[in-house]
């Protein structure tokens, strides 16, 4: 009998002891997850424009879809279940040149669980529109500017095709003051019309129009002869040194320029391409360069021409063809397309070409465009 009175106690005492443990546990956590491992939960800001900026929400846990809110300046501007471990937020209702501060929330049993630090933001100035333009008539009837490139306020090439009356040249200069004919010939004869141009320095200078041609500060030479055969013609150059050039052209030709010699690259497209840009990429340790033509858009990371847009599978049926890239940095691309009701800017995430923020759309049709940052975009088109 007292043997079985000694069992009995022991089974309640740990019976209490259990109940005490169960208790003591659901105390210090009431929401069942102190096991569960977050290793990362972290916001940060990718992009600042004048009235959007674009946050990555990064998490890394054990459990998953999680619920997540985020919000701006203490009130919630979203709140969805997270399916993968980085997530792009766009916020585009906010005013330019104001501060805001956002914090991401993770949530269990519809409570907040965890929480992020704070990331600040002060959204960019919306650029003054107030310019005094200036006309400059030079040549006469049936003269065209295809390009052009600034060196400095005192020294600015305009390429194309320019009828002085007398003669035809390639190229005007202005120096401050004045534009100036920059006589520009192989073997005394006018390398007319230029359609590209690409400055290094004031002693070098490489130009295309249909084959490739360098300036040296005193006179001009050939680069590279266009092959009449196939139909070549090289329209727009770039580069990122004098020992990597790129120049493009004619039903999808590319050509690539390593200090020493030009050699073709395969392109994958027989579309016409009209312009070229790169950007060094810290996270591959090279360029990154782009190209957009007729319903294309391609990019090289050393190891040859990948196509993202094309006329068999456009990136936006609304938008079907390219003509302007500009690269802000070596995460973003900001496409200029044409479509057929009017034309817009695309911000693109380089290594994610579907996710995308549409930045503006107009009614012309865009022939080209260039940048000076993400708050000072020029456009050039017409109405058609």
């Amino acid at each position: 009998m007292k043997a079985i009175k000694m069992s009995a106690l022991k089974i309640v005492f740990l019976f209490i002891i259990s109940l005490l443990a169960i208790f003591n546990q659901c105390r210090k956590d009431p929401t069942g997850l102190s096991d569960i491992r977050i290793d990362t939960f972290s916001l940060k800001v990718e992009t600042i424009g004048t009235q959007f900026t674009e946050l990555k929400l990064t998490i890394d846990a054990e459990f998953s879809h999680p619920l997540f809110a985020i919000k701006r300046n203490g009130q919630t501007i979203v709140k969805d279940t997270l399916f993968n471990k980085d997530t792009t937020i766009y916020d585009d209702h906010l005013a330019a040149q104001s501060a805001y501060q956002y914090k991401a929330y993770l949530y269990f049993n519809n409570k907040p669980y965890d929480s992020t630090d704070a990331v600040s933001i002060r959204t960019l100035n919306a650029t003054s529109h107030d310019f005094t333009w200036h006309l400059d008539t030079i040549g006469v009837y049936g003269s065209a500017f295809l390009d052009v490139a600034v060196l400095n306020e005192h020294n600015v090439w305009a390429v194309g095709w320019i009828e002085t009356g007398d003669t035809t040249v390639g190229a005007e200069v202005w120096d401050g003051q004045n534009w100036r004919v920059q006589y520009l010939s192989i073997n005394k004869l006018p390398c007319v019309p230029l359609q590209g141009i690409w400055p290094f320095s004031d002693n070098n200078i490489w130009f295309t129009g249909g084959s490739i041609f360098h300036w040296n500060g005193d006179s001009n030479s050939i680069s590279y002869f266009r092959d009449f055969h196939n139909n070549e013609m090289l329209y727009k150059i770039w580069g990122s040194s004098p020992n990597d050039i790129y120049a493009i052209g004619y039903r999808g030709v590319i050509m690539h320029y390593d200090g020493q010699k030009w050699e073709h690259q395969y392109s994958g497209t027989k579309e016409d391409l009209y312009m070229v840009r790169g950007i060094y990429d810290p996270e591959i340790g090279r360029e990154r360069v782009w190209v957009c033509g007729d319903h294309t858009l391609l990019y090289n990371e050393g190891h040859g021409w990948k196509t993202v847009w094309s006329r068999e599978k456009p990136l936006f049926e609304e938008y079907y063809t390219p003509r302007g890239i500009y690269l802000p940095n070596h995460k973003k691309i900001i496409v200029a397309a044409n479509g057929y009701y009017g034309s817009c800017l695309l911000m693109l995430d380089q290594k994610n070409i579907k996710n995308y923020y549409l930045l503006s759309k107009t009614k012309i049709y865009i022939n080209s465009m260039a940048a000076n940052g993400i708050n000072d975009i020029f456009i050039v088109g017409d109405y058609n």
